[in-house]
């Protein structure tokens, strides 16, 4: 299924302002824990349901209209052909094999605990304030445990199964984000995951129930994925408004993209003729078919073309 076209001016015509701005950074005192409750209040909560991505209602639409017929008439052929008590078996099969998948994320999470840092007030003081603040701004109260590890596959990544969620932050990353000066590029990451885990929180726990079951086959994942990318953009647009400042939310997608070393030395204008290319090819747009994550260059997209609507002199600036 293609990618929807970037952002328009008019679906963003009812967002409110972003970029409101972000608190001067000053050196860690000895009790970030007790500064936090001092800045979250100068924070005001943000309207998550306003900073949806214009797509994310009708791909969720689609996404729990397809589970929900599938679902129902895969049931409804199992009881025509197999009969009740073969159905009755295969139920007890899966909630066998769901039973194992939830075993295994804690054994995982098991397995963390001795090979990562967990992330608490004692151990990572600043990381943990900042995490807090940014989910009582984005009004996101389900526990979600951090852990800091040395080396991942992805700068950052997030687990979420039977409602364990476990964010894993690598350590190189985490160690250049707590420094005073780099505070909103760090309330920028933290608060792409926890928007897109308040955009799912919002939805209807038994539509997520039967988006779930249908991910299961994985051959139908085309039907999901385009919600799940559309949450990805709906983070972008919530950590904008926590992070404050459009150069700072660029530079923090510069992370994720080439690193800490070159993340304040890539060139935008040529990331955007890149970004450009990749909309246009096909074979991009197919790779991506499965995919619950867009392109790095298409949330670079969609960021600017939300903050052209909400703050058009930053943008103005960044061109």
């Amino acid at each position: 299924m293609p990618e929807p076209p970037v952002v328009s001016d008019s679906a963003l015509s009812e967002t409110q302002p972003i970029f409101t701005g972000h608190a001067a950074p000053g050196p860690p005192g000895p009790a970030p824990a007790a500064r936090f409750s001092a800045i979250a209040r100068t924070r005001p909560a943000l309207d998550i349901r306003r900073l949806k991505h214009p797509s994310e209602p009708a791909r969720f639409a689609l996404a729990a209209s397809a589970s929900i017929l599938l679902v129902g008439l895969g049931l409804l052929l199992a009881v025509r052909l197999a009969g009740v008590i073969i159905l009755a078996s295969l139920g007890g099969f899966l909630l066998v094999v769901l039973g194992l998948v939830w075993w295994g994320v804690q054994v995982h999470r098991a397995k963390l605990l001795g090979a990562a840092a967990h992330v608490t007030p004692e151990t990572f003081p600043v990381l943990s304030a900042a995490a807090e603040e940014v989910k009582q701004q984005v009004g996101y109260a389900r526990p979600v445990e951090i852990f800091v590890i040395a080396h991942t596959d992805d700068p950052v990544r997030l687990t979420s199964f039977f409602g364990t969620r476990i964010l894993l932050m690598e350590g190189d990353l985490v160690a250049d984000l707590v420094q005073p000066e780099n505070r909103p590029q760090l309330d920028f990451i933290l608060a792409t995951f926890f928007g897109k885990l308040k955009v799912k929180a919002l939805a209807w726990a038994p539509l997520l129930i039967a988006i779930d079951a249908l991910r299961l086959p994985r051959v139908l994942n085309f039907l999901i994925a385009p919600w799940e990318r559309a949450t990805v953009y709906t983070g972008d647009q919530v950590a904008a408004m926590c992070c404050g400042s459009l150069d700072e939310s660029i530079i923090a997608l510069n992370r994720l993209l080439v690193g800490k070393d070159l993340a304040h030395s890539v060139g935008v204008s040529g990331l955007m003729d890149q970004a450009a290319t990749v909309r246009r090819r096909w074979l991009p747009r197919l790779q991506q078919l499965y995919s619950r994550y867009p392109h790095l260059t298409n949330r670079y997209l969609n960021l600017l073309s939300f903050a052209n609507q909400s703050v058009s002199e930053q943008a103005h600036a960044l061109r």
